[in-house]
């Protein structure tokens, strides 16, 4: 076995026990389901790169790459839809579009599955096999890059609305980690191979990791850093009169049903 295999390997057994606890921990929470889902995606996404690097025929291999779109076509949505859920921002516009980024995301996914425009054919490496990239992965990159846009919008406006800079750091801090995941797996697994560039795809392994300091935050605070709504369910449901708690902007966001 190749020791590249050691990345994608640890990439999926971590993103699915992570996933499983993240579910688990908040299984009515829609942050929870979506970063389950997001994670289960990456997870797929890594066993389906194990697979093709551990076969030796290159049609079987182009099987395998075709077959990991299914794993990471919907992170752009599912990465807009957790910033949605884990702020509490209404952002009306980007949550009308999010249906439509889920529809397009499917539509890529059928791309590549049914014509050669997306995955072309794969390449022998020294890891294993490099895939090499149609002219429709550049629509996907502009769509990537479409989501990060919304997901990055998202989050500056519930950081506006922050009301300490210690907050407001940690936030800081964390969008840069994301972007700096998205910009490197986004060169390995995407751009250069577009070019023609083969180089060890760590797309997996930077979503994993990524994924895991996401669930640091759960195990340390219990809930998503930025969205203490998601928990005050649990604690209107303890108070004994009708409560309601206001959203910064004046609505009204949970209520207790007493």
């Amino acid at each position: 076995m190749s020791l590249y295999l050691v990345l994608p390997l640890l990439a999926c057994i971590s993103t699915s026990i992570l996933a499983t606890i993240v579910c688990c921990r908040g299984p009515r929470d829609r942050s929870s389901r979506d970063a389950a889902l997001l994670l289960g995606g990456v997870s797929f996404w890594a066993a389906c790169e194990v697979l093709s690097n551990s076969r030796s025929d290159p049609e079987i291999a182009l099987v395998y790459a075709k077959a990991s779109t299914l794993g990471w076509a919907f992170i752009g949505p599912l990465g807009v839809g957790l910033a949605l859920a884990v702020t509490g921002e209404a952002v009306p516009r980007i949550r009308r579009a999010l249906p439509a980024l889920i529809a397009a995301g499917g539509l890529f996914l059928l791309l590549d599955w049914s014509t050669p425009w997306f995955h072309t054919g794969v390449t022998r490496t020294r890891w294993g096999w490099g895939y090499e990239l149609g002219p429709a992965f550049v629509l996907f990159h502009l769509y990537a890059l479409a989501c990060m846009w919304f997901a990055f919008e998202i989050g500056r406006q519930a950081c506006q609305k922050m009301n300490t800079e210690r907050e407001r750091h940690r936030t800081y801090w964390m969008g840069a980690g994301i972007l700096g995941s998205f910009v490197l797996a986004g060169l390995t697994d995407g751009l250069l191979p577009l070019f023609g560039i083969q180089v060890l795809h760590l797309g997996t392994i930077v979503h994993a990791s990524l994924g895991g300091a996401i669930a640091w935050t759960f195990y340390r605070s219990g809930y998503p850093l930025l969205a203490p709504g998601s928990f005050a369910a649990e604690i209107l449901e303890t108070l004994p009169d009708g409560v309601a708690m206001l959203r910064l902007d004046g609505r009204m966001g949970s209520m207790s049903g007493n």
